[in-house]
């Protein structure tokens, strides 16, 4: 959630693709399984870079300590970036049990899923005030419109109006 990565974009993301400096990804491979992995441009078509929160930082080192024995890897210049996977041999379908799992052990009823993680992303950064070509950059969209979907959930640009169209009913 702290990413707003696809699921396939994270199965297929390498330690070569992460500058722990400027903390930041840059997301240049999707990957779908049918029935072997098959690694692709991002679903949009375009690489795009994105910012790493200092949550996705820490989230990101404590993986790399538990899976290598390492705080960070190193990974030589020039390196195929798909023998240095962050999830090596983790499929989508992995990611979707263990968060229904996690789900199902905090007693949660209702749907979860690494998409709705996208999803809530997108709604929080709405509800921060951040544009919708932002958004829409970070998640990967390809139009505004895609982004758009999350804007129907801050309605408190409407409350004034409609105040105001309150208050005139009202005087009258």
């Amino acid at each position: 959630m702290a990413t707003g990565l696809r699921i396939g974009e994270a199965c297929a993301l390498s330690w070569c693709d992460i500058d722990r400096t400027l903390k930041r990804v840059r997301v240049e491979r999707g990957v779908s399984f049918c029935p072997g992995a098959v690694y692709t441009t991002p679903k949009s078509g375009k690489s795009r870079v994105i910012p790493l929160s200092t949550l996705a930082m820490t989230a990101l080192s404590d993986h790399a300590k538990a899976t290598l024995n390492v705080a960070w890897p190193t990974v030589p210049r020039g390196a195929d970036p798909l023998k240095h996977l962050v999830f090596a041999g983790i499929r989508p379908h992995a990611f979707r049990c263990a968060m229904y799992a996690a789900r199902d052990a905090l007693g949660f009823k209702k749907h979860c899923s690494p998409h709705v993680c996208r999803h809530t992303l997108g709604s929080q950064l709405v509800q921060a005030d951040v544009g919708m070509e932002k958004i829409a950059e970070l998640l990967g969209h390809s139009s505004l419109d895609m982004a758009r979907r999350y804007a129907c959930l801050k309605t408190e640009h409407l409350v004034d109006p409609v105040e105001l169209l309150a208050e005139k009913i009202s005087i009258n």
